[in-house]
């Protein structure tokens, strides 16, 4: 409905025969991955057809980050600044993408336990694959990054029983995933000297989230105004802007980049 009601002073096209058909069109793109976002808002910019848009993004951390900025307004805020190159990481990015706030609001204490136990155990994945060898990284799959510690039976049985879930308890069951999952004889020295940079982590992950919280709003609508700008700097408008099409808590990426010619 929000959509349709934005949409009320477009153009209605009536075709009576082929020779009179408009061939105006609309370009619509949802959830339109990395790249493929800037090919939809070239092509809606260079083709005279193409007179209406409506857009949602996703995954910005695949975007090719070198050329972003796109708008001359961020390219001229980075002339000034000297932060583009800190700015233009997939980390960024990447965290540009994450859940929304509304659905990290709708979170319970097991919930938090679950996402702290599993940030633990990336980091903890990441640092043993960077002290192993090359051939222990490249005989891994990639499934075993993504495992999910928290299925582990006993563990799982932990998460339900209490709120209460301590660095100590959780620890060793995650260590010895790690090794089974590598399938390493032992952990590396150099990982158990780094246990306490972990069990600080782990106290630091609360905070970490709640940053999260508050920065992934502003960044995802700083690529957004970016998208916005550039269009409007490269082709006269009727009308743009964006619209809410669908729930946050249900889908983070939710803002539709819409535009007429």
């Amino acid at each position: 409905m929000r959509l349709h009601e934005h949409f009320k002073c477009f153009p209605v096209l009536h075709h009576t025969n082929s020779e009179d058909c408009d061939m105006s069109y609309l370009i619509s793109g949802l959830h339109c991955c990395g790249d493929l976002s800037e090919a939809i808002l070239r092509l809606f910019i260079t083709d005279p057809s193409a007179q209406m848009l409506v857009l949602v993004g996703c995954c910005y951390h695949k975007m090719s980050l070198r050329r972003f900025p796109w708008s001359h307004v961020v390219q001229r805020m980075f002339i000034q600044s000297t932060g583009r190159a800190e700015f233009n990481t997939e980390a960024t990015f990447r965290l540009a993408c994450q859940w929304s706030p509304t659905s990290w609001l709708q979170w319970t204490a097991h919930d938090s336990n679950v996402h702290r136990i599993r940030f633990l155990y990336r980091t903890m994945f990441t640092c043993v694959v960077s002290l192993t060898a090359p051939p222990t990284w490249d005989s891994c799959p990639r499934h075993h990054y993504r495992f999910d510690p928290t299925k582990d039976t006993e563990l799982s049985s932990l998460l339900t029983s209490t709120d209460s879930v301590s660095f100590d308890l959780v620890y060793p069951f995650l260590v010895d995933h790690l090794r089974r999952n590598l399938n390493l004889p032992s952990i590396p020295e150099e990982f158990s000297a780094l246990s306490n940079s972990l069990e600080r982590l782990w106290t630091l992950t609360p905070g970490i989230l709640a940053l999260q919280q508050i920065i992934q709003p502003l960044l995802e609508m700083f690529i957004l105004a970016d998208r916005l700008w550039y269009i409007r700097q490269s082709v006269p408008l009727r009308f743009s802007g964006f619209i809410r099409l669908f729930r946050s808590d249900i889908s983070p990426r939710c803002m539709a980049l819409v535009a007429s010619k």
